[in-house]
């Protein structure tokens, strides 16, 4: 009866799905943003999704008149960045979509047209 019970209650082998046959298949697929923030404002950067059921992201700080490197974006996926200024105005870039492993580098000028919360 044990023996039954035993060979009752085996499990069938797993399956693993299988590799992808070229390395840029299994990168994630992401992108780079650099931000040259021209104003004389600390600004937090971020994206909206404009698929994948939206949302709204933030990914980091630029100090006022510097140059830094955020965290990586999705890649071939239409966002739309935005900066926030210590008011709360926001500034959004155009919708785009970046390329895998590619670098955009969003340049804000000193002028630029920040709209006043809520608008």
């Amino acid at each position: 009866m044990a023996c039954m019970l035993v060979a009752g209650c085996s499990v069938a082998p797993a399956t693993l799905p299988e590799a992808p046959r070229d390395a840029a298949s299994s990168r994630a697929a992401l992108a780079t943003v650099v931000v040259e923030n021209r104003t004389r404002q600390l600004l937090v950067i971020g994206y909206d999704y404009l698929e994948s059921g939206g949302g709204h992201v933030v990914i980091g700080r630029v100090a006022a008149e510097t140059i830094d490197t955020m965290p990586p974006v999705p890649a071939r996926e239409p966002i739309v960045l935005f900066a926030r200024d210590e008011a709360g105005a926001i500034l959004r870039d155009v919708p785009r979509a970046i390329d895998i492993d590619d670098t955009f580098t969003w340049v804000i000028p000193r002028d630029a047209p920040f709209l006043p919360p809520g608008r």
